[in-house]
Formats: C-alpha cells, structure tokens, sequence
C-alpha cells in the first residue's frame, strides 16, 4: 500500500512538472518570436523596440534554463522510476529521490516567475496592467486545457494510472 502511495505521489509531481513546462504556451518556441502567438499581446502593449530586444533576450535566456531544467527532472524521474524497479525497493532512497524531484520542480516553477517578474518591471504602468491580465488568461486557458485532456468524468489522478511508469527505451 505505501509502494502506491509514493507512485500516486510520483505521479502527480510528474503532473505539476508538465504543468511548469507548458508555459512555453506564453513563451513561446525559442526563436519564434516574443511569446509565439503573441501578436496580439505586442500590439496591446506596444512596447518601444528597446523594450522588445530586451524581452527577447530575456525570454531566449529564461528558455534554454527550462530546456536544461526539463532535462535534469527527467533524469531523476529514471532514476526514480529505475530505485521503483529495484529487486528489494529501498524507501528512504524512493522517498529522498522523490523530495530531490519536488525541490526541483519548485526550482522550475520559480524561473518562469522570475522571468514574469523581470519582464514586467521593464513595462510601464499601463503595459503592466496587460502584461498580468495577459497571464491571467493564459493561466484560465491552461488550466481549461487540462480539464479538457482528462475527458469527462476523469479526475488528474485517472489519467496519471492510463500513464506508462517504465521509462522509453
């Protein structure tokens, strides 16, 4: 019964990692411009050519941190998911593993905040006020995205079980 527990919190620690990493939504693809399908948001905001190089930089940075990041939670998934296929599990390595993960993705969810935060203190007042609202809606619509993705009558935890716990080979 514990050895689920720990898979069920694995699972949703794993979920909340692929919450953090599909805020490339409001970033946008490296390279494709400020925020991806932010033209809109530009426009709004209409910020001086300064501003935009300077946000550019800024989200071209923040993007390959997430890229390394990402590649480091996954490798202590594996390596949870290899402890998890051991002959004789060993808790206390399962459980120090699984925090090593959660510290991690908390790591993780603090570089899009301190992106947001930086990039918010080059705008003026009234880019500002955009700027959030901007983050609120793409938080909602996140947020709609995934209910969407559980299907009707599923709870986050059902499509965590429909998930392959072995690492692709």
């Amino acid at each position: 019964m514990r050895i689920r527990s720990t898979a069920g919190l694995m699972a949703m620690i794993a979920m909340l990692v692929s919450t953090t990493y599909s805020r490339q939504e409001v970033l946008g693809p490296p390279g494709g411009g400020m925020w991806g399908e932010g033209q809109q948001l530009r426009q709004k905001l209409n910020l001086t050519d300064d501003q935009r190089k300077e946000i550019e930089k800024m989200r071209l940075e923040m993007a390959k941190q997430s890229v390394a990041h990402q590649a480091k939670v996954k490798t202590a998934r594996l390596e949870l998911a290899e402890l998890f296929r051991a002959d004789s599990p060993d808790r206390a390595a399962i459980e120090k593993k699984v925090s090593e993960i959660a510290q991690m993705e908390s790591q993780g969810r603090l570089l899009f905040i301190n992106h947001w935060f930086s990039v918010n203190k080059l705008l003026n007042p009234d880019q500002q006020k955009i700027w959030k609202q901007m983050l609120g809606r793409a938080w909602m619509q996140h947020r709609m995205n995934r209910m969407r993705d559980a299907g009707p009558g599923m709870m986050p935890r059902d499509r965590m079980r429909r998930m392959p716990m072995d690492p692709p080979r």
